[in-house]
């Protein structure tokens, strides 16, 4: 997905008061959505979801 399709959804995200799911690398997010405030979860080689194999 581009950078652009990512802002177009966090605009109609944030208009509609919507939350949006995704997974994305860091490094692939555009600048502008790199916020803390837009994070709920983040996961890690550390900090797995399900925390299978440990």
């Amino acid at each position: 997905m581009h950078d652009n399709q990512l802002l177009k959804i966090a605009q109609l995200v944030n208009s509609k008061g919507i939350q949006f799911v995704a997974s994305i690398l860091k490094d692939k997010l555009p600048e502008e959505l790199n916020r803390e405030e837009f994070f709920v979860v983040k996961l890690s080689q550390g900090d797995k979801l399900f925390r299978i194999g440990e």
